[in-house]
């Protein structure tokens, strides 16, 4: 979108309520890296005034989040306090992908809270991509400590760090800890 068009705000916006969700959810996604307050406002009030379809309004959280993660990651975390699962994951997981460490102890309190299997999934993914080392010493601690199931479900959260080789080392070593079940499971997530 070429901003410095006097108008170009007041021509997109009104394709938020595009009868297209597609439309609807490239609009947010096209906000937000523009970085604007006016940008901001537009993306906060399609979340306050709701879409029919989840990924929608998950745009529109990423969208804030890739504006300022400083500025939106309050009313990220508001918005999505009782959502549908649906959008409480996909902001989750937006959350992780800004690489900001304000945005670990908030995704570990939904992993450590939730009863929610998915959302409690995309809190553990959230922290493998945030790619930060407190996130990721809280997942293979996981491993070691958890439960055997919470311990899996972290092993397979590193999956997209398979690649880290100082990473997956320490969560095999955990996993080989817990037992040959737990070691299967690092096999098949992190590779032979």
């Amino acid at each position: 979108m070429q901003t410095r068009h006097p108008y170009a705000l007041a021509e997109i916006a009104p394709l938020l309520a595009d009868p297209v969700a597609n439309v609807r959810a490239g609009v947010a996604t096209m906000l937000g890296p523009i970085g604007l307050e006016a940008t901001d406002a537009l993306l906060r009030l399609k979340v306050k005034t709701g879409d029919a379809e989840p990924e929608v309004i998950g745009a529109c959280l990423k969208g804030l989040l890739e504006s300022s993660v400083a500025r939106n990651r309050a009313f990220v975390l508001d918005a999505i306090e009782g959502a549908e699962s649906a959008v409480v994951q996909l902001a989750l997981l937006a959350l992780g992908e800004t690489h900001d460490e304000s945005v670990v102890a908030p995704l570990r309190t939904y992993a450590d809270t939730t009863s929610d299997d998915d959302v409690r999934s995309a809190a553990l993914l959230g922290l493998s991509l945030a790619r930060l080392a407190s996130a990721n010493d809280y997942l293979v601690g996981l491993i070691e400590d958890a439960s055997e199931k919470r311990g899996i479900e972290a092993l397979r959260a590193l999956a997209p760090q398979r690649y880290d080789a100082a990473l997956v080392a320490r969560a095999r070593a955990a996993a080989e800890a817990r037992g040959p079940r737990v070691a299967a499971v690092a096999d098949e997530v992190l590779g032979d």
